[in-house]
């Protein structure tokens, strides 16, 4: 009994040795794998996302871009617009601030006051089409050489009477008394670019000026009763505006019949070309320029004294090299920005003079937040969307005693009534009516103009009548979208399923309870077929109807998460394939549904994962970054976010603004929700109009390129023969950890200026500190500036906004040193935080009588030491 007794006593010690072993042989696994236990307060869906972003190494080393500068990243191949996504891979830090600079800036940042004073401020206007064809508006026709000429001519002949004519005019008293534009991106609504413009009218002939009525067509919509760009004054008469309309409305009508298609007749496709891209913008032309004048003069400002860079110190004595970079820095200060009209006041003053003031946003941040840039497809016309689906629609839904008998739609209906008299059906087409909609506007313009040139007032009934046309169209319109919104909501998931971009990523917990991953591969035919099937059973119109009717609250509930859904997190044995695609990825899909605009592109930068506190990144190899476009998105996760932000809400649009800042908010918090919010990350946004090329190689940000003089078509970066480009910059709000020590030589290579405090020479002027005010950004400064310090006290992080000489270096998103070592020493910048990298939030630009000013206003970033 004795011996039975210990021989169960040893079988039990070996058991619990051998659960030890378990245990211990879990633990090591778990650690190897460097996983830390996942949220069980999540859903499946939240649960398999943050799986993906924790072993985003593993998951980004496969399937990830090229890696070889971004070049290759280029796709201009995405379907239905020339519109580039492009993928930069390099420092976080340095995207923003080399993509603004210009090659020798530096040599304008730190020039003497002497040296900054021969300048004289660039402000120049033009009138630009979609298709790079511009017209220049000139301030006093009268102030012209040309003209001061014929003037002088015409009083020696005595001809006061031809010298006073205002045939074309060009405004003998209209002047600019003001004009102002900034970068900021506070919140997510906010446009990025807005401008002021101020007019000077001496009277109220010169307001009607068709020279000045001009900067009122650039609303960014179509204006087919505007004269062409490029054509003369004399051109823009009533007759010839009648003109303009009539052949608009010749090509549009030949649209108004099924069987016409954009891919079978050159002259329709020409048509269709019209009706989506018949805009026009203000372009402005701002910076310094030199004036005309003696070289020798300009050199004596040059020779000896300090040099701009160390690279030319103890060199040309004679100033040559100096005044070169000078002028290349000069040159690089001259921007365009492409604007859109929002709204205008006028001031009519007792003297008879009168002040327009006209408010500006940028023409691609006016788009991208219109409805014309719907990720839905609303506005897409190409082959084989759902706008050239046959859609029913019932016929007692139509008002046929208010629809247009030579149109679309009465044509239609006059059709199916011969085929099926006794139906109570009608096939129509989105685009078709959609061209309807335009003829009639057009018509209906053509009319007031008519009124206008014979002077008729008082009712029109032919104009009441078609306006009763166009509102049937739009009823007829609505209708037709509520019928296919299911499908339309699905469209965007197929398409993202039909980029062969989808990856499945296999994991287990084995026996002891370890995680095992295996290598991500592309998703099998089988996967393919059941993900479609899932998606589309993810966005049934049916469902969001049937909650409406329940009156249930909890989103979820609604929200299925698949069929034999594994719930992670647990040991034993269990499988899970988790099908997912890359932020870029989603971003190409909606660009494409979207069609959007050809001068509308993006640029995605890249992050630091160990910053973030992401597992997998060793903080020894703190500057490691990872490309933002290469980020995993769980598909299930992005369904479950499309079915909250688009199937619930039911929308009928989804402008790519909206859709963008929603997906950037998806991604920040699955990426903070990895340390619970304890290691913040911050993305912008920022825009960059621009004639050159961006991508390597010769573009902007290849390293050649920066360290040469820019050159273009007749000299002059605001003039060109080829379409300004537009690019959305998005960028993380992260500083390298090693690389960035207050080193002016090495952060000015990257596009970084110093600005010192109490210098000389250069463009500062005035350094307001002021404590933050924003808590969140304020305590995450203040954690992160304590943790760097040796001192225990509490220090609160200072922002700065800075006065300077007017510039168009700075944008939003950029990055600045504060060097106030000088002044203070180095205690104010390593301990009080005086000082430092700091990250432009906002600059603001005024050109005035007075002068040429800017306000940068900017956020603490870090401190350096010494």
């Amino acid at each position: 009994m004795a011996a039975t007794d210990e021989g169960m006593n040893n079988s039990k010690a070996a058991e619990e040795t051998a659960k030890e072993a378990k245990k211990a042989a879990a633990k090591k696994a778990q650690a190897k794998n460097k996983s830390k236990p996942l949220s069980t307060s999540n859903t499946v869906l939240d649960t398999n996302q943050q799986l993906l972003i924790r072993h985003m190494k593993d998951v980004t080393d496969y399937g990830g871009l090229e890696r070889d500068a971004f070049s290759t990243l280029v796709n201009p191949g995405i379907k239905g617009t020339d519109a580039k996504l492009l993928s930069y891979h390099g420092p976080p830090e340095d995207l923003v601030s080399k993509m603004v600079k210009p090659a020798k800036g530096s040599a304008f940042v730190h020039a003497t006051p002497a040296q900054l004073s021969i300048l004289e401020p660039l402000l120049r206007f033009f009138i630009v089409d979609n298709k790079g064809n511009e017209e220049e508006v000139y301030f006093s026709d009268y102030a012209l050489e040309d003209r001061l000429l014929k003037l002088s001519s015409l009083r020696r002949a005595n001809s006061g009477e031809e010298s006073m004519e205002k045939v074309a005019q060009r405004g003998s008293s209209v002047g600019i008394e003001r004009f102002a534009w900034e970068y900021h991106n506070k919140h997510e609504g906010d446009k990025i670019v807005q401008a002021s413009l101020d007019l000077y009218f001496g009277s109220l002939s010169e307001l009607v000026n068709l020279n000045y009525l001009k900067f009122l067509f650039t609303n960014g919509l179509k204006q087919v009763e505007a004269p062409p760009v490029g054509d003369s004054t004399e051109k823009t008469r009533l007759d010839d505006r009648l003109q303009n309309l009539s052949k608009e409305i010749a090509d549009k009508t030949k649209l108004l019949r099924p069987g016409t298609s954009a891919s079978k007749t050159k002259n329709v496709e020409a048509a269709v070309e019209k009706i989506k891209d018949n805009f026009r913008q203000l372009k402005v032309a701002v910076g310094w320029a030199v004036p005309a004048g003696q070289r020798s003069e300009l050199l004596r400002l040059f020779r000896g004294g300090n040099t701009t860079s160390s690279a030319d110190a103890g060199t040309d004595q004679n100033g040559g090299k100096k005044l070169e970079n000078f002028l290349s820095g000069v040159k690089g200060t001259q921007k365009v920005l492409l604007l859109n009209l929002r709204t205008y006041d006028i001031e009519f003053n007792q003297n008879g003079s009168i002040k327009l003031s006209i408010q500006y946003v940028a023409s691609t941040d006016n788009y991208l937040s219109r409805d014309s840039s719907d990720v839905l497809g609303a506005n897409n016309f190409s082959a084989g969307t759902l706008n050239e689906r046959q859609i029913q629609i019932r016929r007692d839904l139509i008002d046929t005693e208010k629809v247009w008998a030579d149109g679309y739609l009465g044509y239609m209906l006059d059709y199916e009534l011969q085929m099926n008299p006794k139906g109570h059906y009608v096939y129509l087409q989105l685009d078709r009516l959609r061209y309807e909609s335009d003829v009639l506007t057009a018509m209906i313009h053509r009319r007031e103009l008519e009124n206008e040139r014979e002077s008729r007032s008082g009712a029109d009934d032919q104009m009441k009548l078609w306006r009763s046309f166009e509102k049937s169209v739009g009823s007829v319109y609505k209708h037709l979208k509520l019928n296919i919104k299911s499908d339309r909501y699905s469209v965007f998931l197929e398409k993202l399923v039909e980029t062969n971009s989808v990856y499945v990523l296999s994991t287990k917990f084995d026996n002891t309870g370890a995680l095992v991953l295996a290598k991500p591969s592309r998703a099998k035919a089988k996967e393919m077929s059941d993900l479609k099937k899932w998606l589309k059973d993810a966005v049934d119109d049916a469902s969001s109807k049937e909650k409406k009717k329940e009156g249930k609250k909890d989103e979820e509930k609604n929200f299925k998460p698949g069929v034999g859904a594994v719930k992670l997190g647990h040991s034993g044995v269990s499988t899970r394939n988790i099908l997912y695609t890359r932020l870029g990825d989603i971003i190409k899909v909606a660009m494409e549904i979207a069609e959007i605009r050809d001068d509308a592109n993006f640029i995605l930068g890249t992050w630091y994962p160990s910053q973030s506190g992401v597992p997998g990144y060793s903080s020894k190899s703190p500057d490691e970054y990872e490309m933002i476009y290469d980020i995993p998105i769980s598909l299930e996760y992005f369904g479950q976010f499309f079915y909250k932000n688009v199937v619930l809400p039911e929308l009928d649009e989804w402008p790519f603004r909206k859709f963008y800042t929603s997906m950037l908010d998806m991604v920040t918090q699955v990426l903070n929700r990895v340390t619970n919010y304890k290691l913040r990350i911050q993305f912008g946004w920022t825009t960059f109009s621009t004639y050159y090329d961006i991508a390597p190689p010769a573009g902007i940000l290849d390293e050649y390129h920066l360290n040469q003089t820019q050159t273009n078509i007749n000299n002059e970066p605001y003039r060109s023969q080829r379409p300004v480009e537009t690019y959305y910059v998005l960028y993380a709000k992260q500083l390298s950890h090693r690389n960035r020590h207050g080193n002016r030589t090495k952060d000015e290579k990257s596009g970084i200026y110093h600005y010192a405090i109490g210098a000389s020479r250069g463009l500062a002027q005035e350094f307001n500190f002021k404590a933050q005010d924003v808590p969140q950004f304020q305590a995450a400064n203040i954690e992160a500036s304590n943790a760097e310090s040796l001192s225990r006290a509490l220090i609160l992080p200072q922002d700065v906004d800075i006065e300077m000489i007017g510039n168009s270096l700075h944008r939003n998103g950029d990055l600045v040193y504060v060097d106030s070592r000088q002044a203070l020493g180095t205690f104010a910048n390593s301990i009080l935080t005086l000082g430092g990298y700091y990250r432009v939030v906002k600059s603001t630009h005024t050109i005035t009588t007075a002068g040429y000013n800017t306000t940068l206003g900017c956020v603490f970033e870090r401190r350096t030491h010494g």
